[in-house]
């Protein structure tokens, strides 16, 4: 699927080309987008019990958000054949998983089944790769490229939103049921039947957000005319537009399109870096021998901190950032910004236990933590918008759902990594070292563009000439 063969966006930017169901369109997306990432959330942030009810360890527990990703990883490529030809049905099919998802997750905590749980998180997985492939895809049907960046970001945003709401949410529920233990909150712990209601409302909501999606998303502006998709179309149709669908081809041009790799390592860095840190924060913080020495109510702050502040930091650059020809410096910035707010906690880690004995209040250490936290979170987070809506252009002419989403899937690639590399004991040390290749890497971009392509034209199939008019724009 290329650029220049989506019809839909050779039309004048007008209300007819772009009408206005595209935003209850991009309502359908993002609520089912949240709920994915809400649902991901519901084992993680409550393990103790999660061990308790299924009667396994610690892996075993882990095993219930890694099984997501397992089955989102290879299936992102399998969407990316249909999701042209197919948008509406791929687009249906990805609502449903959800719904499944939700209805096994209760049946499971219910029944006390940990293979409907596992079988919960894959479909829950399965719709995720959708939403990967789809993000920059939505936007760029429905939405003028003016307002492209903005669509892209509340789509992104939505997922940061139902993964902080989950985050969140969750752990505490027991907070506002005061029928059982009313404990108070950030401190008290969930029960059985608490997190059976929980998750039974949880299958409700997803219930409304499927029935939501079917009354308003379509594939592209032409299926709500009554008129067949032209995307669609061409992607069937003779001629030029007939390779376009294959995946290997697609791919191949973006692993020789120089600056392409270069921001996409980059860009999934930061990105992976991200997930990472709201996945081992709490571990890293409240380890009581190597960590910060937190308690659980403040890594419950820090981690909400960073992920509000990223979500609200990238819907603000999405509204303010609308010239694309400033949207390199500004990544630059927010690159830099992620790395020294790493390097400063990790050095405060080190250095905690000699500024305590110093004298210095463990609320004011606290503070700084919730700082720091909220620089990593505007910039790891907030960036994503703004760097998606980039490697799109500069992938040109290969479609959305390539370029856009292979960026997401790599974020998903560093994030499972991360997640299992960084420790208490290591703390930050590792995140904050990749942060340092992601800002060096966009520093050194013209330099990293030329070795790369001198590497690869080493092989037969290079194609790839105009690597630095590419880079130039």
């Amino acid at each position: 699927m290329r650029l220049e063969n989506e019809s839909l966006l050779q039309k004048p930017e007008s209300d007819q080309a772009y009408p206005a169901w595209r935003w209850l369109v991009l309502l359908a997306f993002s609520l089912n987008n949240a709920c994915n990432a809400f649902m991901f959330m519901n084992f993680a942030t409550v393990t103790a019990l999660t061990k308790d009810i299924f009667s396994v360890d610690d892996t075993g527990a882990n095993w219930l958000y890694s099984a997501s990703l397992l089955a989102a990883m290879p299936t992102f490529f399998l969407v990316l054949s249909y999701i042209t030809t197919h948008n509406w049905e791929i687009h249906f099919l990805c609502a449903f998983l959800n719904l499944v998802g939700a209805c096994l997750r209760y049946q499971a905590v219910v029944s006390g089944s940990y293979t409907l749980a596992q079988l919960s998180s894959i479909a829950i997985g399965l719709s995720a790769a959708v939403i990967l492939v789809s993000i920059t895809d939505v936007a760029k049907r429905w939405f003028a490229p003016a307002q492209q960046t903005l669509a892209i970001t509340i789509a992104v945003q939505s997922n940061y939103s139902g993964w902080c709401l989950g985050g969140f949410l969750t752990p505490n529920i027991c907070a506002f049921d005061d029928t059982f233990n009313g404990g108070e909150f950030l401190d008290c712990d969930v029960t059985r039947s608490q997190f059976e209601f929980f998750l039974l409302v949880q299958a409700v909501v997803v219930t409304l957000v499927m029935v939501i999606f079917v009354a308003f998303y379509r594939a592209s502006p032409d299926t709500l005319r009554g008129h067949p998709d032209s995307v669609r179309s061409t992607s069937e149709g003779e001629g030029e537009g007939e390779d376009e669908g294959t995946i290997v081809g697609n791919l191949s041009e973006l692993s020789r399109n120089g600056p392409y790799v270069v921001k996409m390592f980059a860009f999934s860095v930061l990105g992976g870096i991200s997930f990472a840190i709201t996945a081992v924060q709490g571990e890293v913080f409240t380890n009581p021998k190597y960590g910060a020495g937190l308690t659980n109510a403040q890594s419950s702050i820090t981690n909400t901190v960073f992920i509000l502040s990223g979500v609200i930091a990238g819907i603000s650059l999405a509204f303010c950032a609308k010239d694309d020809k400033h949207f390199e410096g500004i990544l630059k910035g927010l690159f830099a910004l992620c790395t020294v707010s790493l390097t400063v906690m990790t050095g405060m880690t080190e250095i905690q236990d000699t500024t305590e004995a110093s004298g210095v209040p463990h609320h004011v250490i606290f503070g700084i933590y919730v700082v720091l936290m909220m620089g990593a979170g505007i910039s790891s987070l907030g960036f994503i918008g703004i760097a998606l809506s980039r490697a799109v252009q500069v992938a040109k002419p290969v479609g959305e759902a390539y370029s856009g989403g292979l960026v997401e899937w790599w974020i998903q690639v560093w994030g499972a990594i991360l997640a299992q590399v960084t420790t208490g004991e290591s703390g930050f040390t590792v995140v904050m070292l990749l942060a340092w290749a992601a800002l060096l890497a966009l520093q050194f971009e013209a330099h990293l563009v030329k070795l790369y392509m001198g590497c690869i034209a080493c092989f037969p199939a290079s194609t790839s000439a105009d690597a630095d008019d590419k880079l130039s724009k």
